[in-house]
């Protein structure tokens, strides 16, 4: 798989009321906190993502926050060499930018990511990046313009974040997918095929309230009524 440019585009005001009830700082811990529900109860629970579990329950994850979009690229490059160097099977490094800014604007986070995916293959070509965003519309097969769409909640998250992975890994779990699913389609594509499905079957109502879920552990920190 290339590096492409992620292509985001503006969702509805019924997801954008999400990210912008999210308090104007979340730390480190409620970061954490947060990206680890969204990956049980979204990703996991699912089964959006077969290898999730397995990834989720590694010492090899990795959760980090920044609070700038400069430490966020420079915890980009950071991760992306520590993953070639790793001697672990495996291993995924989460990057959450929880700034209020990048959360209600996805053109803005939109840009910050293009701008670390050059950067990374420039530096780093085994490395892959895939990012989330509360906002995002996504443009893979399948998909629809339709902001409304459920399907795009396979590339949304609470807060803006990207995902770091070794290129070969990454392909090698696509492909172990489709051949124990006798998937006629390359890659993992039928899986997408059929995440797009399960998310339209849910619909948005039921996958604004998971995501919205989500945002508990900010609220219990902060001391909030959830």
């Amino acid at each position: 798989m290339q590096h492409s440019v992620v292509a985001f585009a503006l969702a509805s005001m019924l997801s954008l009321s999400v990210a912008t009830r999210l308090p104007c700082h979340v730390d480190e811990r409620m970061a954490r906190s947060v990206t680890l529900r969204w990956i049980d109860n979204l990703v996991i629970a699912l089964g959006l993502c077969p290898w999730a579990y397995k990834a989720r329950m590694s010492p090899s994850l990795q959760i980090q926050s920044a609070q700038s979009a400069r430490s966020f690229t420079e915890a980009a490059m950071s991760a992306s060499k520590e993953l070639v160097e790793s001697q672990m099977r495996n291993p995924t490094t989460m990057i959450v930018l929880p700034q209020h800014e990048y959360c209600a604007e996805v053109h803005c986070f939109s840009r910050l990511c293009a701008q670390i995916i050059r950067r990374v293959a420039q530096a780093h070509p085994e490395v892959d990046i895939i990012a989330f965003h509360p906002l995002r519309l996504d443009s893979g097969p399948g998909c629809s313009l339709a902001a409304d769409d459920p399907a795009h909640f396979s590339v949304r998250s609470l807060l803006p974040t990207i995902q770091l992975l070794r290129r070969d890994e990454l392909n090698q779990a696509r492909f172990e997918w489709a051949a124990t699913h006798k998937s006629p389609l390359p890659g993992a594509l039928s899986l997408l095929n059929e995440n797009k499905a399960k998310l339209r079957a849910i619909g948005n109502s039921e996958l604004r309230q998971i995501l919205s879920d989500c945002m508990h552990p900010i609220e219990q920190l902060e001391g909030r009524d959830p």
